[in-house]
């Protein structure tokens, strides 16, 4: 197995979308990507904020009841030089049917603005949907 391939991310979707009359989220327009590091579990949120930048973010595990996820800024420490500390800046949850492919993201700088991201992979949709 070549090394690109043990380190080629999955790529997921990051999108503002609006829900149907169904309560079906459906995407208006796509604002970031997500890199998702199948062998690490981690995954690092790319973000358009402004034209021309692109921001990163990390989604790490929480455990507080409302929410899956923290959203995290990776900021290197000042006491410790090649270590790095993740403030959160937002939370992330888990959405339920309809759209249980999706998360649900909120920014603390940009509150509720009906952002999401894939769960899956365009390729692992559409395998669930051949199969189901």
């Amino acid at each position: 197995m070549k090394t690109n391939e043990q380190v080629k991310p999955i790529v997921l979707t990051v999108f503002r979308g609006e829900k149907n009359k169904y309560g079906k989220v459906i995407p208006k327009r796509r604002v970031g990507k997500c890199l998702f590091y199948e062998k690490t579990g981690n995954h690092v949120l790319h973000i358009d904020l402004l034209p021309g930048q692109t921001h990163a973010f990390f989604l790490k595990s929480s455990s507080t009841p409302d929410k899956d996820y923290a959203i995290c800024l990776k900021e290197p420490m000042k006491t410790e030089p090649g270590k790095h500390l993740f403030r959160e800046v937002g939370m992330a949850k888990l959405c339920d049917a309809p759209n249980e492919t999706l998360l649900y993201l909120e920014w603390d700088f940009l509150g509720a603005n009906g952002i999401y991201m894939q769960t899956l992979a365009v390729e692992q949709m559409q395998e669930e949907k051949q199969t189901a």
